[in-house]
């Protein structure tokens, strides 16, 4: 009985284990808001999601695609802030854009799509805000623009 549990102790105690850790850092600031080393990561895992070639680029070339990309959503999410902090959109609207885009894909539903979502540690909120930021940036650019 004692060797069987000192056998297990040095097995615990021996095991390789291999612990990661994603060290949270400032790395921009836009205006008043930061972008951290976990967003970008956060980013990553969202871009990898809906684009799997972006797999196919080196580690550094998709760190600086993620981090333009956030910079570009931080300005445009600031810009509808300060011309249109209360519209909100429809939540059929924003469901249809969800599943427009899961087909887009290659998705045959909102689960499956879901769960591929989830798969990145995401789920529909993040597509949602995503989406909502997109399209009240187009809305606010149709309207500052439109008489010129």
């Amino acid at each position: 009985m004692i060797l069987k549990k000192l056998s297990i102790f040095f097995i615990i105690l021996f095991y390789p284990l291999n612990a990661y850790a994603l060290e949270n850092k400032i790395l921009v600031k836009v205006n008043n808001t930061i972008i951290t080393s976990v967003d970008i990561f956060k980013e990553t895992q969202y871009l990898i999601a809906i684009n799997k070639d972006i797999k196919k680029l080196s580690k550094n070339k998709i760190f600086d695609i993620a981090k333009n990309s956030l910079i570009r959503k931080t300005i445009k999410q600031n810009e509808i802030a300060k011309y249109n902090n209360t519209k909100n959109l429809d939540e059929k609207f924003t469901n249809q854009l969800i599943k427009t885009n899961a087909i887009k894909l290659g998705f045959n539903s909102i689960d499956d799509f879901q769960k591929h979502l989830m798969s990145y540690d995401l789920d529909l909120k993040d597509l949602k805000d995503r989406l909502s930021t997109t399209v009240l940036w187009n809305d606010l650019i149709v309207k500052k623009y439109s008489n010129k």
